[in-house]
C-alpha cells in the first residue's frame, strides 16, 4: 500500500464521518491507524478510494462500508469484533486485504464468490458473497 495516513488526515476523517471512541496509534506498516471501541459505519456515503484517508487497526464492533464506490479494502481493519460488511461496492480483489480476523459474518454482496476463498479461516462466522 502506498498511502501514508497522516495525523491530520486521520483526524479530519474521524470528524467528517463521526467516528467515536477512537484511539490513534503508530503502526510500523501504516504510520498511524485508528482503533475503535465500538462500531464503524461508513455505509451509503458515496465513498471512493481517495476518500479513504485513514487506516483502521482494531474495531471491537461491526465494520460497515457497504453501498459505496470502493474498489479496495486497503483501509480495512486487521481485527473486527463483529460483522464486516463491504457489500455493493466495486471490490474485485480480496487477495491482499489487511483483514486478519473477523469474529462475525463477512458480507460482500455483489462480489465473486470464488474471490472470497482467502477469507476462510479469517472469518469466524459465515461468508456471504451474494443475496
Amino acid at each position: 500500500m502506498s498511502k501514508i495516513f497522516t495525523l491530520t488526515k486521520i483526524a479530519n476523517f474521524i470528524t467528517k464521518y463521526g467516528i467515536q471512541n477512537t484511539n490513534i496509534r503508530k503502526d510500523i506498516n501504516y504510520i498511524y491507524v485508528i482503533d475503535v471501541d465500538g462500531n464503524v459505519n461508513l455505509s451509503n456515503k458515496n465513498l471512493t478510494d481517495p476518500d479513504m484517508t485513514a487506516k483502521f487497526g482494531k474495531v471491537t464492533g461491526n465494520f460497515e462500508c457497504k453501498n459505496n464506490e470502493l474498489t479496495s479494502l486497503d483501509f480495512a481493519p486487521e481485527f473486527v469484533g463483529g460483522v464486516f460488511d463491504c457489500s455493493s461496492n466495486n471490490i474485485n480483489n480480496f487477495d491482499n486485504i489487511p483483514i486478519k480476523h473477523v469474529d462475525g459474518n463477512f458480507y460482500a454482496y455483489g462480489a465473486d464468490p470464488d474471490k472470497l476463498s482467502k477469507l476462510k479461516g479469517i472469518v469466524k462466522g459465515e461468508i456471504y458473497p451474494s443475496h
